[in-house]
């Protein structure tokens, strides 16, 4: 982040401070966070106690701002992670919350695709003829994925206007977070997703939900595919012992052999 972008960020979060968190509050909060070892959990809790709103919005910024060096809130565990569910924002009873909540997302996810969309998605080495382009998992990637789950979440949640200003920021670039609110949706007796390559097999409702994971083995070196019952509406993943991996040695010198050098546009290196 650079200097300016830094100064802008820092704005942000003081008029946020300014706006929502009363020096009043600090006190009384950081005898809560200290009253014993906290987590998201702890913050999620919040949403849904016989607890003053200033705290409630504490909370709420915790659980959604994007990095430590983001936050100025009195607080003594790691952000940022999101291990927490979208979900989380049904427990936000009060419009004004929700609208404080979206205001935030809408803020953060703005801010971070800024620098997301410049930042190249290969890390490129070699040499004597041969280039790979491998790609990286930059730091805006979790936030911003979390930031879609959380757009799909609001649009049940908000008033259409106010909705439509959020779901502009919408990307289908991680079009597994639209298999949850499919399968919430009723609509479907499957949905099948992929583009992270993580194997997967859940039930929403009485929707079933499969990710296959990769037959190419590309990123978790575990080939594996699917087989869908149509009448009994199951699936089996199937994991491929001895698979060829698109890593391989054979497979790199083959390709090399051809001069063939992956796209440098594309993080998907087959």
């Amino acid at each position: 982040m650079n200097f300016k972008n830094k100064t802008l960020m820092k704005k942000m979060i003081k008029r946020l401070k300014e706006k929502f968190f009363s020096s009043e509050d600090d006190k009384a909060w950081k005898a809560w966070v200290d009253l014993k070892s906290r987590g998201e959990k702890d913050l999620i809790d919040l949403l849904s106690s016989d607890v003053r709103v200033e705290f409630k919005r504490r909370a709420i910024f915790l659980l959604l701002v994007p990095f430590d060096n983001f936050n100025n809130i009195y607080w003594k565990g790691s952000l940022g992670k999101f291990e927490h569910d979208s979900n989380f924002l049904k427990l936000i009873g009060s419009p004004a919350e929700l609208d404080y909540a979206a205001d935030l997302v809408f803020d953060f996810c703005s801010e971070l695709k800024f620098k997301h969309i410049g930042k190249s998605k290969v890390s490129v080495f070699g040499g004597d003829g041969v280039t790979f382009y491998v790609p990286v998992m930059e730091k805006y990637h979790t936030p911003l994925s979390f930031y879609n789950s959380c757009i799909l979440e609001f649009l049940s949640l908000l008033p259409e206007e106010k909705a439509r200003k959020l779901f502009s920021l919408f990307s289908l670039l991680d079009i597994s977070t639209l298999a949850k609110p499919m399968a919430k949706s009723g609509e479907f007796d499957v949905v099948f997703y992929g583009h992270n390559h993580i194997k997967n097999k859940d039930r929403i409702n009485n929707c079933l939900v499969v990710n296959p994971g990769e037959v190419s083995g590309h990123k978790n070196s575990q080939t594996s595919f699917v087989i869908y019952d149509t009448e009994k509406n199951d699936a089996d993943i199937i994991d491929v012992e001895g698979g060829v991996f698109v890593k391989n040695k054979e497979v790199k010198e083959y390709l090399d052999d051809l001069g063939f050098e992956f796209s440098k546009t594309k993080g998907h290196q087959y």
